[in-house]
């Protein structure tokens, strides 16, 4: 009987094993911290984003010009879908690439509760600065960190794209 529990045991710490390895390898190199965008265990910034080591990731830099001055835009595609954005603006907006080309949302800041609040279809959402918010739009799920200056004269948004 002792050999019949060993040979059991065995099989099922195989499997245990198996299944754990798995899981490592099924989880993501992208993930969002409110310090930012993190890829392989690296914290990137729009400057660092075109150096990440993905083989299947393609990067795009953008420049807007608006009346309040120039928007940068860093993006990151992996396998043709869109997976993070970078942006820097002189005004309080996320820009978010869609299949009709984009979804420019305003900001605005709430004084009393030190909250922006995002102007999207009519239902304003607050997004808490310097921490990681949740924001669908269509069948998307947007994990979005944002962070103005003290004068909101620069502001500064990771978004990644769950």
């Amino acid at each position: 009987m002792p050999i019949f529990n060993k040979h059991y045991s065995l099989l099922f710490l195989a499997l245990l094993m198996s299944g754990c390895h798995q899981l490592g390898e099924g989880q993501s190199l992208w993930r969002i911290a409110s310090e930012g965008i993190i890829f392989d265990g690296q914290l990137q910034t729009h400057l660092s984003a075109p150096s990440i080591q993905c083989e299947q990731c393609e990067v795009k830099r953008q420049t807007d010009m608006r009346p309040s001055g120039p928007a940068d835009y860093t993006l990151v595609s992996e396998n043709h879908k869109l997976k993070a954005i970078w942006g820097k603006s002189s005004n309080a907006a996320l820009y978010i690439p869609n299949n009709a080309g984009r979804t420019l949302i305003n900001l605005a800041p709430d004084t009393e509760t030190g909250v922006w609040i995002m102007d999207l279809d009519s239902t304003p959402k607050p997004l808490k600065v310097g921490k990681v918010n949740y924001v669908m739009l269509g069948a998307d799920t947007y994990q979005v960190v944002i962070s103005p200056n003290s004068q909101r004269t620069n502001f500064e948004y990771a978004v990644l794209v769950k």
